[in-house]
């Protein structure tokens, strides 16, 4: 029967692929629009792409530094026993190289931790664009409920206003009394008034569907998602996928190696700094005001420098211990998620079976109601069964298929939960 549940769900949602003129925007189409086109999801890979481009050896200051500086001098004097004065201009011209040959491998160190937080900043991305899709498909399926239950309240309405025709016709020739004749004008209001408000929640949803997906507000379509469930999950498979890919965690785990990172740079900080720096200068004289290019004398030069900080007021004492003390905390609150993200999987996955199991009842249910309604109509078209019996008859199929829309929906959001705990969301 579980099954039949689920094929009866893909007869009663798949679509064509236009309705009404319409296209269809099923759920993958949605989700690889999203990845294409969200502006939260294309904000995240710009930053993305900024600490790639930060994650570079000469950003660690791994790679010597080069500059090129120039002093030009003018000036007029006044030459001993002349009166005209005389002007010369100074020049100098400088290339310069410096390089750390060693800061006890700070540099090292840090070159590793930008590797680390790419690798972080990679986990954090992806955490953040599957929370992303983790929305859109909310907004999917809250949009697609709506618009089945759209379509469940115009098929409510249509059976109403054929009610009140026959009613109006029966009125005429008077084999129907008044009461019954309001009756059916009162019942049918009242589905006007919930195809109204069906269809402003529809409206509504598929408004912010189009702003998660970045398309003009007032896109039109309709959605036809399959709802199927032909996976089994188990708890400890899933526990087992989720520790070594859910972005989330691995970010968590991450974030020990970069804590351990920055307490090796503060470490090097403690030890002396060699460095080598390169000169060649050149420099000239000329006379009048003139830009000195000939005749240039040069003056290269070579030199280490050795720098070591007796007394900084203990901070980087201090910046040590509290390095140590990131380290225990990025232990601590890696184990933390790594409970947390256990709970969750086990709530969801009893909240998913939960949901198949209400799923797998309203479809029996939903027969059952099916049957009641058609008997009833006919019996009422009879005049064997009262208004009120058809009314309740009418919408208790109304309500079957609604709760039986609702579960299918809840347990495909909830395996869908799943899927983002697992790290596999974009991969499926």
């Amino acid at each position: 029967m579980k099954r039949a549940v689920g094929l009866w769900l893909i007869v009663i949602l798949a679509g064509t692929g236009r309705v009404g003129g319409q296209d269809t925007l099923r759920y993958e189409e949605a989700i690889l629009l999203a990845l294409r086109q969200n502006l939260q999801i294309k904000i995240l890979e710009n930053s993305r792409t900024v600490v790639q481009n930060q994650t570079h050896p000469g950003y660690a200051g791994l790679l010597p530094s080069v500059s090129l500086t120039g002093n030009v001098t003018g000036q007029e004097g006044q030459e001993q026993g002349e009166e005209d004065p005389a002007a010369f201009t100074t020049g100098s011209y400088t290339l310069s190289s410096a390089y750390t040959l060693f800061d006890g491998l700070g540099n090292i160190y840090r070159f590793q931790n930008l590797r680390i937080q790419d690798r972080l900043a990679e986990f954090e991305t992806r955490d953040l664009i599957e929370l992303t899709l983790l929305e859109v498909s909310r907004a999917y399926y809250t949009a697609a409920l709506a618009y089945q239950q759209y379509q469940i309240a115009q098929d409510l309405i249509r059976v109403s206003e054929e009610r009140f025709s026959r009613a109006q016709k029966r009125s005429q020739i008077g084999q129907l009394g008044t009461i019954n004749l309001l009756s059916a004008k009162v019942d049918l209001a009242s589905d006007q008034v919930t195809l109204v408000k069906a269809r402003y929640l529809w409206e509504n949803a598929r408004r912010q569907l189009n702003i998660l997906l970045d398309r003009p507000l007032d896109t039109s379509y309709v959605l036809s998602p399959v709802i199927d469930f032909p996976r089994e999950y188990d708890l400890d498979t899933l526990k087992r996928e989720a520790f070594t890919k859910n972005a989330a965690y691995l970010a968590a785990r991450t974030r020990i190696r970069e804590a351990q990172a920055r307490l090796k740079i503060t470490r090097a900080a403690g030890y002396p700094r060699l460095s080598l720096t390169a000169s060649y200068n050149l420099s000239g004289l000329t006379s009048g005001i003139q830009l000195p290019l000939k005749d240039l004398s040069a003056n290269p030069s070579l030199g280490l420098s050795l720098n070591f900080s007796l007394f900084d007021g203990l901070k980087k004492i201090i910046d040590q211990k509290n390095a140590r003390i990131q380290v225990q905390n990025s232990r601590l609150a890696e184990e933390l998620e790594k409970k947390e993200l256990e709970g969750e999987i086990q709530e969801s996955l009893e909240s998913f079976q939960n949901e198949k199991l209400v799923l797998k009842l309203e479809g029996e249910h939903l027969e059952v109601a099916r049957l009641n309604f058609e008997r009833t109509r006919q019996l009422f078209n009879l005049g064997q069964v009262t208004t009120t019996q058809f009314r309740e008859a009418q919408l208790n199929l109304f309500q079957v298929r609604t709760n039986l829309m609702e579960a299918g929906i809840s347990a495909r959001l909830k395996e869908i939960e799943l899927l983002y705990l697992t790290g596999e969301l974009i991969t499926r």
